[in-house]
């Protein structure tokens, strides 16, 4: 091997005197580390040491993997499916329909979200949600039976006190209904609480007192072909509808077929009624002797809901100008819900409202503010909805499906009309929340309707709650 000449110099030096190298490094050496030992041994004396030592790990996952943020990715995924799904029922919207769907904070379908549309019952909806603001998840309905007894013999009229009790029906009425009422307040109750007060003989009439609300049977609003088929005639006392035991269509008066009603149900008990039913004001100081109470308002509420129960809307609304107007008519009612809806902080311009029961055309909604509605209220309303497959004007749709028992809604059906709004349930997540008003011809023939239906049912019925975030956690 060849060296160059400077190295060669270099080495010749280092072998000339080995010891005396190693002797002056030693020295000089120790002069340095003991100068190094006393500095660091009097700082050392003057300071406090910090056993706490950070140490940088490589992280396992990288910084901006998407793992990082799984309850992102978890929604992210599902709801991108729900939306894929969709596309579907948007292309087969009838001009002039409004459709919106959320879930988890995310709108995944709107057309006319903002589009004033007819909504049928779904305008239940509103009148739900004034009625349980106003009036109380705990308000009920007493109806009262007032008279002076002596050993069992009334001398004068009886008086039959109504309070507006929507649910107020015979044990044969509900046998006969289409949709059973759910939480019934049975007039039979309070013929046995009138013979359970010793009365025996009434020489005098069965008198119907129902001046808690106006004299209004029907809304002006209404087709005439609604009266007393849909909904009315309306009344503070009003029992099974207004349809009398025995009569095939039913009285104008409804207070007076009550009273008819609880005569004849005293005289299968024993009791002798003397007079026919007649009206006539009721003195003061009569005492009330028997009395029957309703379910509370959550139930009433679901009862309008569940069967879409025309008199139940229109008698809660009347109720609610009652208590908070000291008017007990369908105008003071409305002003009443208006005024709920902004104190639950929705926009009450949104919608435009002139019954209780959606039977006008009047009735005006955007699938905007419904949507806002099921989300305020999801807590009240998922509950209380007609139930697909198993209760209410649901119960003949879905059957085979997976919807059956997860779908919850409101329907609304009028002429050129149909329209589903409520909740599609997700195990172990939040429900899938839905609003879809069809307007246009012919809408309501199952042939136009149900086929957007079965694609918006079969689209968010496969909503999932997976993956869930514990599985996409690093």
């Amino acid at each position: 091997m060849h060296y160059t000449p400077a190295t060669q110099r270099t080495d010749r030096r280092r072998a000339s005197n080995p010891s005396k190298l190693v002797t002056v490094v030693g020295v000089l050496g120790s002069l340095v580390l003991g100068g190094l030992f006393l500095f660091t041994s009097s700082v050392a004396a003057r300071t406090v040491p910090d056993t706490a030592v950070d140490v940088f790990e490589q992280p396992r996952v990288p910084v901006l993997s998407v793992r990082r943020f799984p309850d992102v990715l978890s929604v992210g995924v599902r709801t991108g499916r729900l939306k894929e799904r969709l596309t579907k029922v948007e292309e087969m919207l009838p001009s002039g329909s409004c459709l919106t769907v959320d879930w988890l904070g995310k709108r995944l379908a709107v057309i006319n979200a903002d589009t004033s549309v007819t909504p049928g019952s779904v305008i239940k909806l509103v009148t739900g949600a004034g009625a349980l603001h106003s009036l109380g998840q705990q308000a009920t309905y007493t109806t009262s039976f007032h008279a002076t007894v002596t050993d069992g013999i009334v001398t004068g009229n009886v008086y039959l006190v109504g309070s507006g009790d929507p649910l107020l029906v015979r044990r044969d009425y509900v046998l006969a209904e289409k949709y059973p009422t759910l939480t019934p307040t049975f007039l039979e109750n309070l013929a046995d609480a009138v013979v359970a007060a010793g009365v025996k003989i009434i020489n005098g009439s069965i008198v119907p007192v129902d001046v808690r609300y106006d004299d209004q049977r029907f809304l002006p609003s209404w087709p005439s072909e609604f009266y007393g088929v849909e909904a009315g005639p309306l009344g503070a006392l009003m029992v099974a509808d207004g349809a009398q035991l025995g009569q095939f269509l039913k009285p104008d008066d409804p207070g007076l077929a009550a009273a008819t009603d609880l005569r004849t149900l005293l005289s299968l008990r024993g009791v002798t009624v003397v007079g026919t039913s007649l009206r006539e004001v009721m003195p003061p100081g009569i005492p009330s002797i028997a009395r029957v109470s309703s379910a509370d308002m959550e139930q009433v509420v679901r009862e309008m809901l569940v069967n879409s129960d025309n008199n139940t809307a229109e008698l809660l609304v009347k109720e609610m100008g009652a208590v908070k107007k000291n008017s007990g008519t369908s105008a003071a009612g409305l002003e009443v819900v208006k005024e709920a809806i902004s104190e639950l902080g929705l926009d009450a311009s949104a919608f435009t409202q002139v019954d209780g029961s959606g039977l006008s055309s009047g009735n005006k909604v955007t699938c905007s503010f419904v949507s806002a509605l099921l989300a305020k209220n999801r807590d009240v309303f998922v509950d209380r909805l007609s139930i697909a497959g198993e209760q209410g004007t649901l119960r003949e749709f879905y059957k085979s499906s997976q919807a059956r028992g997860r779908l919850v809604a409101k329907t609304g059906t009028l002429s050129g009309v149909k329209g589903l709004a409520g909740y599609m349930t997700v195990e172990g997540g939040e429900p899938v929340e839905f609003a879809l008003i069809l307007n246009g011809d012919d809408v309501g023939q199952a042939a136009k309707y149900r086929p957007v239906w079965n694609a918006l049912v079969d689209a968010i019925v496969r909503a999932s709650a997976n993956p869930t975030v514990e599985a996409l956690l690093p």
